[in-house]
This record gives structure tokens, sequence and C-alpha cells, in this order.
């Protein structure tokens, strides 16, 4: 009876982080969207559509985390699991900057076409593409450089026979 008590806390610690995430998703952002909606396309706004399920998968890390920390398994495993939630915390973070960054270079270029600022083959979409791979692309690589600074080292026994 003992050992499946161990697993209770860790696994309510998941649970409420799926509830936090729940909760922030489908009841703070949309409160969030009812106080920004009569202002057209505000910097709250653009943040909230950036949030947009993102919000749920912190909430789920934030709850993984604590298990991990709260369970008592091998430091081999834990230190897995560790790594696995700073990737996904790197990758969540990317979306919502990639999304951000999308957004705000989407409105200013469709503002220069507006005023005729821009030049003709400068398509918003294309810019706001570029933009969005742009960050991905500087997400994944401190993503595989975080990875890499938590590698086990290979050292050299020194020059071949």
């Amino acid at each position: 009876m003992i050992a499946a008590n161990i697993w209770v806390i860790p696994a309510a610690l998941v649970a409420a982080g799926l509830v936090a995430g729940l909760v922030g998703e489908k009841v703070i952002l949309p409160v969030v969207a009812r106080r920004v909606a009569y202002r057209a396309r505000s910097v709250e706004g653009l943040m909230r559509d950036s949030l947009r399920g993102v919000v749920f998968v912190w909430g789920a890390a934030l709850g993984l985390h604590a298990a991990i920390l709260s369970a008592h398994i091998a430091p081999d495993w834990s230190r897995l699991w560790q790594r696995l939630l700073v990737i996904v915390a790197i990758g969540s973070v990317t979306v919502v900057v990639a999304r951000l960054a999308g957004s705000f270079v989407g409105v200013y270029t469709r503002h220069l076409h507006r005023h005729g600022q821009a030049p003709e083959m400068l398509s918003p979409s294309i810019i706001t593409n570029f933009t969005q791979l742009l960050v991905f692309l500087v997400g994944t690589l401190i993503g595989l450089q975080s990875l890499a600074a938590h590698a086990p080292t290979l050292h050299s026994r020194g020059p071949a026979p």
C-alpha cells in the first residue's frame, strides 16, 4: 500500500498543472479577449492571439516539473525529464515569439501597403512568414544548444596509436 501512495502526490501535481493550463486557456484568455475587444488589433490582442494553445502546455509542463521534483525517481530519469521539459519550454516560448513577431511585422507591412510606402513586389504575407521562419530557426538553434550543454562530454585519450 505504501508503494502506491508515493505516486499520489506526483499524479496530483500533474493533474493540477493540467487544470491550471485549462483554466488559463479557457477562462483567463477569453476574459482578456473581452477586455481588449473594443480596440482595433491592439498589442494586447496580438499577445492574446500569440498565447492561444500555449498556456495549456505551460500549465502541463509546470505540473510535470513539480511532479518530477516530488517523485522519488532515479537521478538519470529525473535529468532526462528535466531536459525534455527544457525543450518543451524553449519550443513553446519560440512559438509565442514567432507568432508575436509575425503579427507585429504583418501589422507594420500592411500599414506600409495601405499608405503606399512599400515596394510593389513586397508582399506582407511573405515578410510575415519569413519573420516567423527566422524566429523558429533561432528557437531551434537555442534548443539544440541547450541539449548540447547538457550532453555528456567525450574526453579523448590522446593521439590514436
